[in-house]
């Protein structure tokens, strides 16, 4: 858990690098680090930078505090993977000035030199938005550890249930490929409980090749288009870390 002090310091270097405090845009690219996060959507609160019957992909943002609590709220207690908030109880997260420290350390979580828990890896955290509702969440992990590269993957999301079966979780997974591309993962990884019909179906849209089935998880493979250039270390590769608690999507 971060101390105010980490918070405040993280928060105020990567909210300087992601956009100006008071910019009411992100424009067509989302700054974070040195990393660029295309198909990312103008932050909200402008109305002009949106196309209302499409999902963007959105950073987290503590002005979007109540539709986020909805979204959670409209989980009913399962789990919301690739939010971020295992660590957080829902009840603290009504208080603003806890969820702002909360919205602090998911944008923190992409710098690598933040603070995080063993066996957790660098993780580029994104809000999933219809118009200017959160309808939910999507984690892009910048590397592998054993466990991610046995169960997890590279990408985690969820679609609250009342807003399923739209389309959502396939057009929030196609514009998160890009970002993982310029995060220099060569081939996200992304895995799916065998009996999930609908994540597998998301991830066979979006091009997913089948490797097989290990521990009760599908496996499929996208490739990014990344190219690698020499000397250039990709986030692909798993490392001997031990696992993180994140876990695949729920479409």
């Amino acid at each position: 858990m971060f101390k105010d002090t980490d918070l405040e310091n993280l928060s105020g270097r990567v909210q300087g690098s992601v956009s100006r405090p008071g910019d009411p845009r992100y424009g067509n690219f989302v700054r974070c680090g040195a990393l660029r996060l295309a198909g990312a959507a103008p932050r909200f609160g402008d109305p002009s930078g949106y196309d209302f019957r499409m999902i963007t992909l959105v950073r987290p943002d503590a002005d979007l505090q109540r539709s986020w609590l909805e979204c959670a709220a409209d989980f009913q207690g399962s789990r919301r993977n690739g939010s971020g908030s295992e660590d957080w109880p829902l009840d603290t997260l009504r208080d603003p000035e806890t969820f702002r420290h909360f919205v602090a350390g998911l944008v923190a979580d992409a710098l690598p030199e933040t603070p995080r828990k063993p066996g957790h890896v660098p993780c580029t955290y994104l809000w999933v938005a219809e118009g200017q509702t959160v309808v939910g969440s999507l984690a892009i992990r910048h590397e592998l550890n054993d466990f991610l590269h046995r169960e997890g993957g590279h990408i985690g999301y969820s679609i609250r249930p009342s807003a399923r079966r739209r389309g959502h979780a396939a057009e929030a997974l196609k514009k998160a490929l890009p970002i993982a591309r310029e995060l220099a993962v060569l081939s996200v990884l992304l895995t799916c409980d065998e009996d999930n019909a609908a994540s597998r179906a998301t991830i066979e849209k979006n091009g997913g090749v089948f490797e097989g089935t290990a521990h009760g998880k599908r496996r499929y493979w996208i490739p990014t288009g990344y190219v690698q250039l020499p000397g250039r270390s990709s986030g692909s590769s798993a490392s001997m870390t031990p696992g993180s608690s994140m876990v695949d999507g729920t479409a």
